[in-house]
């Protein structure tokens, strides 16, 4: 223990730095969190308090700031009885990042000494880490329902945190609920035999009884990994064996405990290849279908979507993913969210090596790294090839790291693994992993660190060639790790299983509305052979090339209309509503469904995402859940979804490509965005960019009213000379509203999934050249106003000089002139900017110019040409 504090102290100022949180993490660091949290589900309230033991790191402190989002704090003290001042700032006020809240010390701390602390607060239906679902929201409808979602930096929702991967402590927890509203309670942590002391003990009710139960987490966590559970829930033994649990609503869990029986020799594939699982036991969770995401690797606590039950056990692989999380990820940890790779790259490498060794089928891990590979260049175009965020190290200062969340650390960090592997050899590779977690168990780390260890190791090792090995290791790292876009070196992943699925498709294709002769290969294919079939005729049904004729008699053939497995049965559906069939959906049940798809909607293609597989599979689940629904109930769960059907169309922009800024005298560049609201919704927007650290959007998100617009003043934070470049993007993410989330936009982001949102890309550029003329024009102007005025003068001396008797009158009317000649100058200007408002009026509303506008510019134009020409 004492070792591991000494090396975490050493590590904290080693590695990088975490740009997303407020916390001074770098001078004190908490080593146990204890909770102690009395439930109100169905008020959606929790009241709650929390005791920290905070070491000093650094050489003095005087005060710790703690990350929080939205929690009520009402007080913070010693744990002898001291009151502390506190007080809550924004640093990043424009951003979705929460507060920081400062606790003043009773006196300076210094290093290696302990401070005890405690906060009392409380957490509401605000949070974004908590969940309070309704007992309509649930399978069994008998009881409400929690859980929290914490990663990436959501743990500051639940309590006052150093709210960071680089800090790791263990947690206990006292949980006190009612026996109406749970039956039971779980947490990422071992039940506790022991009972803690009670803070704040509720007095007893009538109508109920209060529950208590205690939890012990005695590894450290980073904050990300603590979870609850609470509902009409129990938990069952998957298999023989005394290790894997599985815990989920009584009305399911027999059928899903037979689809899991083979957990215990998952958790045994993963060992073979990279050593013993050390968390004890492993519990998987089940949770209701309203769970938003696919799969959560809470230790000890594993949370998964419904979705990956297909009776048939195909979705599994989320299973194994979140197991092998158990050792990338839990015991080693990325420092930062820019090192995610550190975390997912090396599970999707442990989990594709473990379903290697359990299914022996390497045709299908090539196939599953090709769909994985189409996922993430889809992600890399949705933030521009040349985004950070298309790196493996993105940059998220001041940013929700969350707005980084994508495939690519999963699945470029996995090629990179498997390049690097190809270099040092399988063995080697396998012999350095297991070393990498004896060195660094329980502790987060970087990618520099990694790649330390890996070239150490192998010097150590005294394996083949090091020299050359060395020089290949070093000669794409950086490219692999910081340049965005697709990796630097091709990775052959190639399969004659993948031109089979692809021949399969084009033979319907050819057939043209008869069976092909080789149709029955379906029933013979790989899993991952069925999606790429799909995949295709999607691809084929964007490009005009499936006809109705080749979807009936492919349905026909293949019955996928009735399929229960969720991932091909959403790729099935997303190509023949692509082709525009809707008869598949002739069940009664599903019409008012048809019925929004008639109304000329585009149809959403919701992105293949692999932590949001519910949204994959919320058309089917919607479909069966309206078989025991009514026709009100199906109306406001079609309220509840219908933004589903409005995602694309629901903005235009102006401009398109270009967001033109133009420099002023400060040397500060600004420009305006328009934004048309296009629907008869209400639209929240939200702008994100490349550098956010280069410019000032305001506002960066916000409400169109329907049919209106918004205008955007962008300007850059920092001088820009004439030599500099713009090649920032800028994203618009825009999702129609309800009017109950207008008061917390930052959270209705936060939640909302990118399926559910259109999004616009714009380049900035900086135009000089178009400036310069600007400037020019301008000039021009002022020289003939210039001249203007020194002929005038001249007339002025000419009619002194001949002492006219009607100097007075001379003089007044070429007064007139001068000042007739600005107003008409000035009027133009006005004019000509009134005009182009109008051009982008006219583009999105349909509104024409008056002829009297028209008749004002024309005698504005004659009178200027008749004085100039003059």
């Amino acid at each position: 223990m004492i070792l591991l504090v000494i090396s975490s102290i050493i590590c904290s100022h080693a590695y990088e730095i975490d740009v997303n949180t407020f916390s001074n993490y770098l001078d004190v660091q908490n080593r146990h969190l204890h909770l102690e949290w009395l439930l109100n589900m169905d008020k959606k309230y929790i009241n709650a308090s929390s005791s920290y033991s905070f070491q000093v790191v650094g050489r003095s402190i005087n005060k710790i700031s703690l990350d929080i989002y939205k929690l009520n704090i009402y007080s913070t003290y010693l744990q002898n009885g001291i009151l502390l001042p506190h007080t809550i700032d924004s640093p990043y006020a424009d951003s979705d990042q929460g507060q920081r809240l400062n606790i003043q010390l009773d006196r300076t701390y210094y290093r290696g000494e302990y401070i005890e602390l405690s906060i009392k607060y409380s957490i509401d239906s605000r949070s974004r880490s908590i969940s309070f679902m309704t007992k309509e929201q649930t399978s069994t409808k008998t009881m409400p329902y929690l859980f929290s979602q914490c990663e990436d930096a959501n743990c500051r929702a639940l309590a006052p945190l150093q709210d960071t991967p680089a800090i790791k402590q263990t947690y206990t927890a006292t949980i006190i609920y009612k026996d109406t509203e749970a039956k039971d309670v779980f947490m990422s942590a071992d039940e506790s035999k022991d009972q803690f002391k009670i803070l704040n003990k509720p007095l007893d009710e009538a109508t109920f009884n209060w529950k208590y139960k205690y939890f012990i987490q005695n590894v450290p966590i980073p904050s990300y990994l603590i979870a609850i559970v609470a509902g009409n829930i129990q938990k069952v033994p998957t298999s023989a064996g005394i290790r894997t649990f599985l815990v989920s609503e009584p009305d399911k869990i027999a059928a899903y405990a037979e689809e899991l029986k083979e957990m215990e020799q998952f958790l045994q594939a993963i060992e073979q290849y990279i050593g013993p699982y050390t968390w004890g036991t492993y519990t998987l969770v089940i949770q209701p279908p309203s769970f938003p995401i696919g799969g959560m690797e809470n230790p000890l606590l594993t949370f998964a979507n419904p979705s990956i039950m297909t009776g048939t056990g195909s979705g599994l692989a989320v299973t194994i993913h979140e197991m092998a999380h158990s050792w990338f990820g839990n015991t080693i940890t990325c420092v930062n969210w820019a090192n995610m790779w550190i975390n997912e790259g090396f599970t999707v490498f442990l989990e594709r090596k473990a379903s290697l060794i359990h299914y022996k089928i390497p045709d299908d891990i090539k196939l599953n790294a090709i769909i994985g590979n189409t996922s993430m260049y889809s992600d890399m175009l949705g933030y521009g090839l040349e985004s950070n965020f298309s790196s493996l190290h993105p940059d998220t200062t001041g940013l929700n790291p969350d707005d980084s969340f994508s495939e690519i650390p999963y699945e470029k960090g996995y090629q990179f693994l498997t390049y690097l592997e190809s270099i040092v050899g399988e063995v080697d590779f396998q012999n350095m992993l297991r070393a990498y977690l004896a060195q660094y168990k329980y502790q987060s780390i970087d990618q520099k660190e990694f790649q330390n260890f890996l070239l150490r190791y192998l010097q150590e090792q005294g394996v083949d060639d090091y020299s050359t090995k060395r020089y290949k290791i070093l000669e794409n790292w950086n490219k692999w790790v910081y340049s965005p876009g697709l990796p630097p070196v091709f990775l052959d992943f190639s399969t004659n299983k993948l031109t089979q699925a692809l021949d399969y498709s084009n033979a319907y294709i050819t057939a043209d509305g008869k069976q092909p002769p080789n149709w029955q290969d379906y029933k013979t294919f790989l899993h991952t052979q069925k999606l790429v079939f799909l995949e295709d005729l999607f691809k084929k049904a964007e490009s005009n090339l499936l006809k109705l004729n080749v979807v009936n008699q492919i349905d026909k053939d293949l019955h996928l209309t009735e399929e229960n497995d969720y991932e091909l049965k959403f790729r099935w559906f997303r190509a023949i509503l692509t082709v525009g069939d809707k008869t598949r959906f002739a069940q009664e049940e599903a019409k008012w469904f048809i019925q929004f798809i008639e109304l000329q909607i585009n149809w959403i293609m919701i992105l293949l995402f692999k932590h949001s597989e519910v949204m994959k599979h919320s058309i089917i689940q919607q479909l069966e859940i309206t078989q025991q629904t009514s026709l009100d109930q199906k109306t406001h769960l079609y309220n509840e979804n219908k933004s589903i059907y409005f995602m694309q169309g629901l903005i235009d922009i102006e401009p398109k490509q270009y967001l033109d800024f133009i420099l002023h005298e400060s040397l500060i560049a600004s420009t305006t965005l328009n934004i048309f609201n296009l629907t008869p919704n209400s639209i929240s927007f939200k702008i994100k960019t490349t550098t956010p650290n280069m410019f000032q959007v305001k506002p960066s998100m916000g409400i169109i009213q329907p049919n209106s617009q918004a205008s955007i003043d962008i300007t850059t934070t920092l001088p820009i000379k004439e030599e500099n470049k713009l090649n920032s993007k800028f994203q618009i993410n825009a999702s129609t509203i309800e009017q109950n989330d207008e008061q917390d936009l930052a959270n209705f982001w936060k939640y909302k999934d990118a399926s559910f949102i259109q999004q616009v890309q714009v380049k900035s550029r900086l135009k000089l050249q178009e400036i310069k003329q600007e400037i020019i024009q301008q000039e021009l102007q002022q020289s003939v106003i210039s001249e203007t005025h020194e002929n005038v003068s001249q007339m002025y001396q000419s009619v002194i000089d001949q002492q006219s008797k009607e100097k007075d009158e001379e003089i007044q009317r070429y007064q007139e002139q001068i000042d007739s000649l600005q107003k008409e100058l000035s009027d133009y200007q006005l004019m000509l900017k009134s005009v182009k408002q109008q051009e982008v009026a006219i583009k999105h509303h349909g509104n024409k110019f008056e002829l009297k506008q028209v008749l004002i510019i024309a005698a504005i134009s004659l009178i200027l040409g008749f004085i100039f020409g003059k």
